[in-house]
């Protein structure tokens, strides 16, 4: 999770920057930022070999006083940048220097970005004040979410759980509930950055309540000494409403409410599984509580057993469709979502119940279990459900 030249490119206050080259580098990572003013002047630049710019993916900045009389040493600059394994370079142009074109080209071989500030109210410090800030605001989401991770992994282990669970929020108190928004599409460190103003703006989420980026969304954590009479779905409608506005662009998941500093880890967890299940329904969220079978599946639904299990019954409707450009799995995970009725799943495909039928008759054959007989029925649900839990794109 790195801050990279395109986001500096894009940063909303600085549109008067201007991609000129090395647009095949913009995602290069951006962890400092330095100034070029006299490094690479002959004579002096000696003296600073291997002490300047020897920190790598720094963005550095310059008005290139030093080349005012002779132009053609951007030329070096930008060669002794990229070798030292620099982010970029920005360039305030106050002396009107022409940037030539094998300067250009050299840059774009290399992909290697150079930014030309257009707007003359556009300062460096200010470049350096925000770009710093932006890349601490990127550590603390990383760190965030590392800290996630390990609550994840503690196991049984309750005091280490605890500890981390104070990293990410001191104020954490034993009451909780945790909200997963799981992106739709793609979902990075910037775009949250825009959900951070909407919730700040709401000013609903309180000193012992967390916000945080992970992964392929966000989390909302609700905390309090009063939550023991409070069920789930009262508290995260709260929650819901702060991003109303949004709310189209993710899968929502809730956790139940846990009664112990601990058990935050049972609260990552299940609003994930919740999140994951709510993909592909038209439900607003969807709550752990009313995850039925789901509950049982979803915590081992990656164990080998399970994946072989499933492997079993689903390949063979995966070669066929492949093969055959067919959508017998597509109708066997609509067969089974809508329980095992085939009225409602003519409905959810738009078709007739005796193509349906049909269908059913040919994924019978092709994985040689009557899927018309009960017992077979569950064999093939459970194939399925343990396919949904492990498909993000069902």
């Amino acid at each position: 999770m790195k801050v990279t030249v395109e986001d500096i490119s894009n940063f909303p206050d600085f549109s008067g920057l201007k991609l000129i080259a090395g647009q095949g580098g913009l995602n290069r990572a951006v962890e400092k930022c330095g100034i070029l003013d006299y490094e690479f002047v002959t004579g002096v630049r000696e003296n600073w070999r291997g002490t300047n710019f020897r920190d790598e993916n720094m963005i550095v900045m310059s008005s290139f006083l030093y080349a005012k009389d002779n132009e053609y040493l951007i030329m070096d600059a930008v060669k002794n940048l990229a070798s030292r394994k620099c982010s970029g370079l920005i360039i305030k142009n106050i002396f009107h220097l022409p940037i030539h074109e094998n300067v250009i080209r050299y840059a774009d071989t290399i992909k290697f970005p150079i930014l030309v500030i257009e707007d003359s109210n556009i300062h460096f410090e200010d470049l350096i004040i925000i770009i710093s800030e932006r890349i601490k605001h990127y550590e603390l989401l990383h760190y965030r979410e590392s800290k996630v991770d390990e609550i994840l992994r503690c196991g049984n282990n309750h005091q280490l759980c605890e500890k981390t669970a104070y990293d990410i929020n001191p104020t954490f108190k034993t009451d909780m509930i945790a909200i997963f928004f799981k992106a739709k599409g793609i979902f990075e460190p910037k775009d949250y950055l825009e959900i951070e103003k909407i919730a700040e703006k709401s000013k609903v989420l309180t000193a012992a309540d967390s916000l945080f980026y992970y992964k392929d969304g966000f989390f909302v954590v609700r905390s309090s000494d009063m939550f023991s009479t409070v069920d789930a779905e009262k508290l995260c409608i709260p929650v819901i409403d702060i991003f109303r506005g949004v709310i189209d662009d993710f899968s929502v998941g809730v956790s139940a409410v846990h009664h112990l500093l601990w058990q935050i880890k049972n609260c990552f967890e299940e609003a994930r599984y919740a999140a994951s299940l709510n993909k592909g329904t038209d439900l607003e969220f969807l709550l752990y509580e009313n995850l039925g079978i789901y509950k049982v599946i979803l915590p081992y639904c990656n164990e080998s057993v399970m994946r072989e299990f499933c492997r079993e019954y689903i390949k063979p409707l995966e070669d066929y469709d492949l093969e055959t450009k067919g959508s017998l799995l597509k109708t066997a995970v609509a067969y089974v979502m809508n329980d095992g009725d085939i009225q409602k799943t003519a409905d959810a495909m738009a078709q007739h119940k005796n193509t349906i039928r049909y269908r059913l008759k040919n994924i019978s054959n092709v994985i040689g279990i009557n899927v018309f007989e009960t017992q077979n029925y569950e064999i093939l649900s459970f194939a399925i459900r343990i396919f949904v839990c492990n498909n993000e794109n069902i």
